[in-house]
Protein backbone atom coordinates (compact mmCIF):
# COMPACT_ATOMS: atom_id res chain seq x y z
CA UNK A 1 0.00 0.00 0.00
CA UNK A 2 1.20 3.60 -1.29
CA UNK A 3 1.64 6.17 1.85
CA UNK A 4 -1.32 7.94 -0.36
CA UNK A 5 -3.70 4.97 -0.37
CA UNK A 6 -2.65 4.73 3.45
CA UNK A 7 -3.42 8.03 4.15
CA UNK A 8 -6.66 7.81 1.93
CA UNK A 9 -7.38 4.72 3.66
CA UNK A 10 -6.95 6.05 7.38
CA UNK A 11 -9.49 9.30 6.44
CA UNK A 12 -12.12 6.86 5.07
CA UNK A 13 -11.79 5.13 8.72
CA UNK A 14 -12.11 7.90 10.63
CA UNK A 15 -14.87 9.21 8.35
CA UNK A 16 -16.84 5.94 9.07
CA UNK A 17 -15.84 6.15 12.73
CA UNK A 18 -17.25 9.87 13.28
CA UNK A 19 -20.17 8.88 10.86
CA UNK A 20 -20.74 6.30 13.52
CA UNK A 21 -20.89 8.49 16.51
CA UNK A 22 -22.92 10.77 15.00
CA UNK A 23 -25.82 7.84 14.46
CA UNK A 24 -25.44 6.46 18.33
CA UNK A 25 -27.87 8.16 20.10
CA UNK A 26 -27.06 10.76 22.67
CA UNK A 27 -28.00 8.96 25.35
CA UNK A 28 -25.97 6.10 24.46
CA UNK A 29 -23.03 8.68 24.27
CA UNK A 30 -23.98 10.26 27.48
CA UNK A 31 -24.04 6.81 28.94
CA UNK A 32 -20.96 5.93 28.06
CA UNK A 33 -19.09 8.85 28.73
CA UNK A 34 -20.50 8.91 32.21
CA UNK A 35 -19.79 5.70 32.92
CA UNK A 36 -16.00 6.40 31.47
CA UNK A 37 -15.75 8.84 34.09
CA UNK A 38 -16.95 6.82 36.98
CA UNK A 39 -14.79 4.00 36.45
CA UNK A 40 -12.10 6.32 36.25
CA UNK A 41 -12.18 7.71 39.33
CA UNK A 42 -12.40 4.22 40.66
CA UNK A 43 -8.93 3.63 39.58
CA UNK A 44 -5.64 4.51 42.04
CA UNK A 45 -3.10 7.36 40.64
CA UNK A 46 -0.91 3.82 39.76
CA UNK A 47 -3.53 1.81 37.97
CA UNK A 48 -3.84 2.99 34.95
CA UNK A 49 -5.99 -0.31 33.62
CA UNK A 50 -9.69 -0.13 32.78
CA UNK A 51 -11.74 -3.06 33.59
CA UNK A 52 -12.38 -5.26 30.54
CA UNK A 53 -15.24 -6.65 32.15
CA UNK A 54 -16.60 -2.95 32.00
CA UNK A 55 -15.54 -2.45 28.07
CA UNK A 56 -17.30 -5.41 27.66
CA UNK A 57 -20.17 -4.48 29.80
CA UNK A 58 -20.41 -0.55 27.56
CA UNK A 59 -20.43 -2.67 24.64
CA UNK A 60 -22.83 -5.78 24.99
CA UNK A 61 -25.07 -4.20 27.11
CA UNK A 62 -25.28 -0.61 25.81
CA UNK A 63 -24.13 -0.90 22.22
CA UNK A 64 -21.15 1.36 22.52
CA UNK A 65 -18.57 0.71 19.79
CA UNK A 66 -15.29 -1.05 21.34
CA UNK A 67 -13.10 0.92 18.89
CA UNK A 68 -14.45 3.98 20.40
CA UNK A 69 -14.34 3.20 23.97
CA UNK A 70 -10.67 2.16 23.48
CA UNK A 71 -9.41 4.94 20.96
CA UNK A 72 -11.37 7.05 23.77
CA UNK A 73 -9.17 5.11 26.42
CA UNK A 74 -6.16 5.32 25.19
CA UNK A 75 -6.04 8.81 24.61
CA UNK A 76 -6.45 9.39 27.93
CA UNK A 77 -3.33 7.62 28.66
CA UNK A 78 -5.34 4.73 30.27
CA UNK A 79 -4.99 0.75 29.23
CA UNK A 80 -7.94 -2.02 28.78
CA UNK A 81 -7.52 -5.12 30.66
CA UNK A 82 -8.44 -7.18 27.80
CA UNK A 83 -7.89 -10.68 29.42
CA UNK A 84 -11.10 -9.05 32.04
CA UNK A 85 -12.46 -8.25 28.98
CA UNK A 86 -12.49 -11.97 26.95
CA UNK A 87 -13.50 -13.66 30.30
CA UNK A 88 -16.64 -11.40 30.67
CA UNK A 89 -17.63 -12.39 26.68
CA UNK A 90 -17.00 -16.31 28.01
CA UNK A 91 -19.09 -15.85 30.97
CA UNK A 92 -21.85 -13.80 28.26
CA UNK A 93 -21.78 -17.00 26.14
CA UNK A 94 -19.50 -15.89 23.51
CA UNK A 95 -17.59 -18.13 21.40
CA UNK A 96 -13.63 -17.59 21.81
CA UNK A 97 -13.29 -16.81 17.82
CA UNK A 98 -15.98 -14.20 17.92
CA UNK A 99 -13.98 -12.77 20.96
CA UNK A 100 -11.02 -12.53 19.26
CA UNK A 101 -12.28 -11.14 15.59
CA UNK A 102 -14.06 -8.65 17.74
CA UNK A 103 -10.65 -7.40 19.51
CA UNK A 104 -9.19 -7.44 16.45
CA UNK A 105 -11.77 -5.30 14.35
CA UNK A 106 -11.57 -2.62 16.93
CA UNK A 107 -7.48 -2.47 16.44
CA UNK A 108 -8.00 -2.08 12.80
CA UNK A 109 -10.24 0.90 13.35
CA UNK A 110 -7.23 2.54 16.13
CA UNK A 111 -6.03 5.95 14.88
CA UNK A 112 -2.51 5.99 15.77
CA UNK A 113 -1.26 3.94 19.33
CA UNK A 114 0.77 1.58 16.28
CA UNK A 115 3.08 -0.11 18.87
CA UNK A 116 0.02 -0.85 21.44
CA UNK A 117 -2.09 -2.11 18.64
CA UNK A 118 0.59 -4.35 16.95
CA UNK A 119 1.84 -5.95 20.70
CA UNK A 120 -2.17 -6.77 21.01
CA UNK A 121 -2.65 -8.23 18.00
CA UNK A 122 0.49 -10.51 18.26
CA UNK A 123 -0.87 -12.07 21.43
CA UNK A 124 -3.89 -12.40 19.95
CA UNK A 125 -2.35 -13.91 17.21
CA UNK A 126 -0.85 -16.51 19.84
CA UNK A 127 -3.91 -17.12 22.21
CA UNK A 128 -5.75 -17.93 18.98
CA UNK A 129 -3.11 -20.40 18.03
CA UNK A 130 -3.76 -22.07 21.12
CA UNK A 131 -6.90 -22.32 20.13
CA UNK A 132 -6.29 -24.65 16.95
Amino acid sequence: MTREEEIKFRDERTKEIEDLLRKLSESQAYYAADAMLEEKKKRDEHNLMISGEFIFKLSDTHGFPIEIATQEILEKGLFINWFEFIKSAEKAGWKKRKIIEKIKSAMQDLVGFDEYKNGLLTRLDLYDGKLS
